[in-house]
């Protein structure tokens, strides 16, 4: 609760989140699932299942939790994160201004994540639809220069 408003579950902020989470996940300090596309896995350390993405994903979370934003790939994928604080959205959302987070307060992450098997397939789609283009493009350049060098 801030000001009277549970700022979470707030129709504001669902609504906000509906379309944004369907492909990205937020992360509690601790490394658990807040918010994830798959609600099984979301809340593990409040209802003890222990669905956890620092536990998943864990060199891509050594990671995330060093940095404040970022992208990088690791075994799992190409990760795409930034750091927020509730605190400070909080005020920012009601209007309030205040300085930096006070000790203590909670710091969460907003990750992407593309799996592997995802990159591959898309790699090998753009080389069938492209490849072709990119093998002219090619060939023309090798002629010019054979071309310029006689």
């Amino acid at each position: 609760m801030f000001g009277g408003t549970n700022l979470y579950s707030g129709q504001h902020f669902q609504s906000a989140i509906h379309g944004f989470f369907s492909a990205n996940t937020l992360v509690n300090a601790d490394g658990f699932w807040l918010r994830n596309p798959d609600p099984n896995l979301e809340w593990g350390q409040m209802l003890g299942t222990g669905a956890n993405f620092a536990r998943r994903f864990p060199r891509a979370w050594a990671r995330i939790k060093a940095e404040d934003q970022g992208q990088f790939r690791a075994p799992g994928g190409l990760f795409t994160f930034a750091g927020l604080s509730p605190h400070q959205a909080a005020l920012g959302a009601l209007g309030a201004s205040g300085g930096t987070d006070e000790p203590g307060t909670e710091h969460w992450h907003i990750v992407a994540r593309v799996p592997s098997a995802a990159l591959a397939a898309g790699l090998l789609r753009f080389l069938r639809h492209h490849g072709s283009l990119y093998a002219a493009m090619l060939a023309l350049v090798s002629l010019v220069t054979w071309l310029l060098n006689l």
